[in-house]
């Protein structure tokens, strides 16, 4: 997950982290029962963060890398 916080949205280390801190906390706190709301939290809270990032929260995190050489991860 923070490789492509770094590598695919382009995140500075620091908004990395913090956006780590916050999917972590919401993923796996008290609340969360099961492994399948987990599931679906996890999916909830990333696409939060790609759509804060690109704008969609559908967009892709991969593609060819092109020839401008972006970050293939």
């Amino acid at each position: 997950i923070i490789a492509l916080m770094l590598g695919r949205l382009r995140m500075p280390i620091a908004d990395a982290i913090n956006y780590y801190v916050i999917l972590v906390t919401k993923v796996y706190s008290g609340k969360v029962s099961s492994m399948n709301q987990r599931s679906k939290t996890l999916e909830e809270v990333l696409k939060e963060i790609v759509q804060q990032k690109t704008g969609d929260p559908e967009a892709l995190l991969s593609d060819d890398g092109g020839p401008d050489g972006i970050c293939k991860t």
